[in-house]
């Protein structure tokens, strides 16, 4: 088990100016994008983390910033397409 500090995205998403009908997409550094649905925010709340263990992430350890389910209190998570929103080496989001 791991321990992730980090930011919910809804808080990033909202300050933003973002909201229910926003369309939500982070960039990973090797340009890997995935688009991050609303209802995930609400349901979910996953966070952008910058910390892992106490311990900030550098680029060899997925960092600066990884955005994190809270997979072990929700088995439904436990499927690709949650695994496959699970985007590390974030440096850009988009809120439109």
């Amino acid at each position: 088990m791991q321990h992730w500090k980090g930011v919910p995205l809804r808080q990033l998403v909202e300050m933003l100016g973002g909201g229910e009908h926003s369309h939500i997409q982070l960039t990973a550094l090797n340009d890997y994008s995935i688009r991050i649905p609303w209802s995930d925010l609400v349901r979910y709340d996953p966070i952008v983390a910058y910390s892992r263990n106490h311990q900030r992430m550098g680029i060899r350890d997925k960092g600066p910033l990884i955005l994190i389910y809270p997979f072990d209190g929700n088995p439904q998570l436990q499927t690709q397409e949650y695994l496959n929103r699970t985007i590390w080496q974030v440096n850009a989001i988009s809120v439109r």
